[in-house]
């Protein structure tokens, strides 16, 4: 099952832990332990969207705050592909089971 990502989404994140590792940042899931390094504009954009922005404004807030732009839709398809998406506009996207 394909999930669609568009700018008008509104994406509700699983349970992400973030923290800081020289110029990236460690971001991922505890209870799968799934974890990715990132770039700092990508911790923002995460922000962003866990607190309930959407990806159209998450790309604007971005842009206006750090001048460049950014491709906040490919980013969330990132993030569906690592799990780390639970909805994209209240629909569950699926994963694999939590392990035990």
């Amino acid at each position: 099952m394909s999930v669609e990502v568009a700018g008008a989404c509104r994406v509700l994140l699983h349970e992400l832990r973030l923290r800081p590792d020289g110029d990236d940042w460690i971001v991922g899931r505890v209870d799968t332990g799934d974890f990715v390094a990132v770039p700092e504009i990508a911790a923002a954009a995460l922000r962003l969207l866990g607190a309930g922005h959407s990806v159209d404004e998450t790309h604007r807030r971005l842009r206006a705050e750090r001048g460049r732009e950014i491709d906040v839709v490919g980013f969330v398809r990132d993030l569906v592909g690592l799990g780390f998406v639970a909805a994209v506009d209240g629909r569950p996207v699926p994963g694999a089971p939590v392990p035990a």
